[in-house]
């Protein structure tokens, strides 16, 4: 670890972070059953397909080709998977901006509103402990995130991160 943060995040951070994404998002996948017709899962699959595609292709080309940790491992191990699809820099930064505040918004919150949803339709203990579930690992995700962009070597330039005390650039983080 240099100064200012993480030149390489240890493999046990990536793959505990990865682990809390892969809980939340296959329980989403199954809470989204909660308001398909019955029998047909078209909610899980669309939501399952719309994390799948947006964390493992879209998102990793239009940010994290411009990340220092390109090709390196940052604290999600993204931006090594990153260069294994895409070169460097190929992506549109600004574009992918929006496009994980909208992700992240819809990717988060629509599990967690079908819960509830699903409770106020038909109460039920599982669907209770459903609920809490997404909530605690949502926290979870959180406070994990929130201290990777603090040990994070591109934190000062990221317009996303959760650090504190951080400049908003205009362009791209440097590659440095």
């Amino acid at each position: 670890m240099s100064g200012s943060g993480f030149d390489r995040y240890p493999l046990w951070w990536v793959l505990g972070q990865n682990l809390l994404f892969v809980a939340f998002f296959a329980l989403g996948t199954w809470a989204m059953a909660y308001i398909g017709p019955r029998g047909l899962p078209i909610p899980s699959i669309l939501y399952g397909g719309f994390v799948f595609v947006m964390l493992c292709f879209v998102l990793r080309k239009e940010l994290c080709t411009h990340c220092r940790y390109y090709g390196g491992l940052c604290g999600t191990g993204w931006g090594l998977w990153a260069s294994w699809l895409f070169e460097k820099g190929s992506g549109n930064y600004e574009t992918g901006l929006k496009a994980a505040s909208v992700f992240w918004v819809l990717a988060l919150l629509l599990p967690i509103v079908s819960v509830i949803a699903a409770l106020i339709w038909r109460p039920g203990l599982a669907r209770g402990i459903h609920l809490l579930a997404l909530l605690i690992l949502g926290g979870a995700i959180f406070l994990v995130h929130r201290e990777t962009c603090r040990r994070c070597q591109n934190a000062s330039e990221c317009p996303v991160s959760m650090s504190k005390g951080r400049i908003r650039p205009t362009r791209p983080p440097s590659n440095g």
